[in-house]
């Protein structure tokens, strides 16, 4: 704190608080659940602040989760380098924007005092944000160029080769196909901030990332998640489930829970995985998060499945490396909603051979037909569709216009013929943009029969081979050594 700068004593004017502090000590494991390193940090308690006088914006952008695998993954097809870097006490190196202070915390000279700070202080409501800003103008000053599809993702030249660079707060990934240029932008870096040099990506963000450069591809699952999972519920030992969710379902049986935040916390770090390494589960954990409010025993017993199923599957995850363009799937089912009656839309989209993007989510509106749900799930498609467009042409992919597959043929018709009837004049005009995105060439539709329609488990409760039909389908398999 002193090396940094990070306060001088000075009185707060009246009207002001000062700030308490505390000490967090944590410790941080390896993937192998091996003990990496202990940690400790002073924070504010910026609880005490005060909005329009002790701060004014906090938001701060985070890269999304389907950019960081459409790196990981371009890297691996491409025969990229991809190296991660970690800045040390990175909000210390931000200015702080307003007059905020603090009570100097014991263990200095000046203890007990009223300071004011000059850096911003990890627990204070705008620390994110002006890190994030600090972080931007230092890489732009370095040459990079930011993405209009992803503003935590810039590309910088380096003797004329691209280097790609993926921020997440203080984590940084810079990858490219000129191993010297990648060193040369982590240098770049390390001249400006105080980094741990990582070597090449192995963890990051949570996730285990394996490089075959052999095979030509890349890894990534989440052991260390599962294995945390299994343990804070008391079921390492458990016996392994085959069935994730038995079709038809209903949820909601049984006593209400006595301890409702334990099932919070479960389905918490259950949405995690689905939306990290684990697509095969989304459908599944997506139905249970539905009874978050008031969840029963029933409920929880349906979430210990999914906990089931993944004790026997934990060394599963996705495999990246086979050259392949942008391609997606959309689905729906009709009215499957127990209580609402409303329709789930489901739709993903494949690069290099495996998913970067996908969901499974209740609509937001009541379908009067197959064909009208159908349509609310390709729009969805479509509008994702034209965001990875963007995202992978900046990485220098095929940006051409997408091809989604779905399987109703009404839908179709309308969508690219504008076909007109009665049973469709009801349809929301925000849904009939895909009309309009057809015609102008941005997407191509195309029929694809049920049986292999990718999203389909997107959207209902498989069971037995259709639902290892669907697993193998996503490309979850299990992790090689």
């Amino acid at each position: 704190m002193t090396r940094n700068k990070v306060w001088r004593v000075a009185d707060k004017p009246s009207g002001h608080r000062a700030l308490r502090t505390k000490v967090i000590l944590d410790y941080k494991f390896k993937q192998d659940g091996m003990l990496d390193r202990y940690k400790a940090r002073l924070v504010a308690l910026g609880c005490g602040q005060r909005p329009g006088r002790g701060y004014h914006e906090t938001w701060a952008p985070v890269p999304s989760a389907p950019t960081t695998r459409a790196l990981l993954a371009t890297a691996a097809a491409r025969g990229w380098h991809a190296h991660h870097v970690d800045v040390r006490t990175a909000y210390l190196n931000a200015s702080m924007d307003v007059d905020v202070y603090l009570i100097i915390p014991d263990g200095f000279t000046v203890a007990g005092k009223e300071g004011i700070m000059l850096k911003a202080m990890y627990g204070t409501k705008q620390a994110g944000r002006l890190w994030r800003t600090h972080l931007h103008n230092a890489l732009t000053g370095m040459g990079a160029v930011q993405s209009d599809a992803d503003p935590c993702v810039y590309h910088i030249m380096v003797d004329g080769h691209k280097v790609i660079v993926e921020v997440h707060v203080d984590d940084i990934v810079a990858a490219g196909k000129n191993l010297e240029a990648v060193l040369k932008v982590k240098a770049m870096i390390g001249q400006v901030f105080d980094i741990r040099d990582l070597g090449e990506a192995s963890d990051y963000l949570g996730m285990q990332v394996k490089w075959d450069r052999k095979a030509g591809t890349v890894s990534l699952s989440n052991p260390r998640h599962t294995a945390g999972i299994l343990a804070d519920f008391g079921m390492e030992d458990c016996k392994p489930n085959m069935t994730l969710m038995v079709h038809g379902l209903v949820l909601g049986d049984g006593e209400r829970l006595e301890e409702p935040n334990r099932y919070a916390e479960l389905l918490g770090s259950l949405l995690f995985l689905a939306n990290q390494t684990r697509p095969d589960i989304a459908f599944a954990v997506g139905q249970l998060a539905r009874r978050m409010a008031i969840p029963t025993k029933g409920d929880m017993a349906a979430a210990k499945g999914v906990v089931r199923d993944l004790k026997g599957t934990k060394d599963m995850g996705l495999v990246y490396g086979k050259a392949e363009r942008l391609t997606g799937w959309a689905d729906s089912d009709w009215a499957g909603h127990v209580g609402t009656r409303k329709s789930t839309t489901g739709f993903l989209f494949t690069l290099h051979g495996r998913l970067i993007s996908w969901r499974s989510r209740l609509q937001g509106l009541f379908t009067s037909s197959t064909m009208e749900a159908e349509y609310v799930a390709a729009s969805e498609g479509v509008k994702d569709s034209l965001w990875l467009r963007r995202l992978v042409g900046f990485m220098g992919e095929d940006s051409s216009p997408v091809t989604l597959r779905e399987d109703n043929q009404a839908w179709l018709a309308l969508a690219t013929n504008g076909a007109f009837s009665a049973k469709s004049k009801h349809v929301d005009v925000r849904f009939h943009r895909v009309q309009d995105n057809v015609t102008r060439g941005e997407v191509f539709l195309e029929y694809t029969p049920t049986g292999e329609n990718l999203a389909d488990g997107f959207t209902k409760a498989l069971e037995g081979p259709a639902f290892l039909k669907f697993r193998r389908g996503l490309g979850v398999r299990v992790m090689r050594e």
